[in-house]
């Protein structure tokens, strides 16, 4: 359950502007809380693998991009999908295959240059590359690439290791907004959202209640609205984004 802050946003930026250490929030400490992050009610991932495969079919073969630690994968694994996951942090990669073991492929990989000697059933972005957002009663594509050419060519390695009508889900998140969000252990995530020109820039810390920062980062995200994405995925080789009834994702599907 979300509330408002209880750190303000000026104190953890100038907490992060003195830590230098921070450039990949998924590198450094922030892959240790991970974990409780999710088991605190952050993503349903349970429910996400549900809607999944009402949406796929059973037994599909299945590319998740960016896996992080591996908790959808594992959820998938477990309704009879083959699973590869594909993600940029070597941490992060380390704690999937902790959990999963051998029972998927995990590679360490950047989408851009995508190159698995496989072709799926289907791929699923659960916001390690891409989502959407809700915003003045449409959806906005957000993605963790930095501009046109950068999606454009991500997108395409997304076709080119689909079936012809292979489908790709992207999940649709909660409309930004500045929250603080208790998890287990006592501690709390809380983020801030800031606009840019042309995206979303999202400063997170997890800290105690008192305020003392275990862990921080900030990510900036590129947003396409509804022309600009349709643009995006028809030059990719997708057809126009459609919401599901009764999920939390859209759908394409490969021409």
């Amino acid at each position: 359950m979300s509330m408002q802050p209880i750190i303000s946003e000026r104190s953890l930026r100038e907490y992060i502007r003195k830590d230098l250490g921070v450039e990949n929030p998924y590198t450094g400490n922030f892959p240790q809380f991970y974990d409780l992050l999710l088991s605190s009610g952050y993503v349903d991932h349970e429910e996400s693998a549900r809607q999944l495969t009402r949406l796929l079919g059973r037994s599909r073969s299945i590319l998740e991009i960016g896996v992080g630690t591996g908790v959808l994968t594992q959820e998938l694994i477990e309704r009879g999908h083959q699973v590869t996951g594909i993600d940029l942090s070597e941490a992060m990669l380390q704690q999937a295959r902790r959990r999963i073991g051998c029972h998927a492929e995990l590679k360490l990989q950047d989408v851009c240059e995508l190159n698995l000697d496989q072709k799926f059933d289907a791929a699923v972005s659960e916001g390690g590359v891409w989502f959407f957002v809700p915003r003045c009663n449409r959806l906005m594509l957000q993605s963790h690439l930095a501009g046109v050419g950068k999606n454009l060519q991500a997108l395409r390695k997304v076709a080119q290791h689909l079936k012809p009508g292979g489908k790709f889900a992207i999940s649709i998140h909660e409309a930004n907004a500045d929250y603080s969000m208790p998890l287990e252990s006592g501690l709390f995530l809380t983020e801030f959202h800031r606009e840019l020109k042309r995206g979303i820039e999202s400063t997170f810390s997890i800290h105690t209640a008192d305020g003392v920062i275990l862990s921080h980062g900030v990510q900036k995200f590129a947003t396409f609205g509804g022309a600009e994405q349709n643009r995006l995925f028809a030059a990719a080789g997708f057809g126009d984004a459609r919401v599901v009834s009764g999920t939390d994702y859209l759908l394409l599907e490969r021409h």
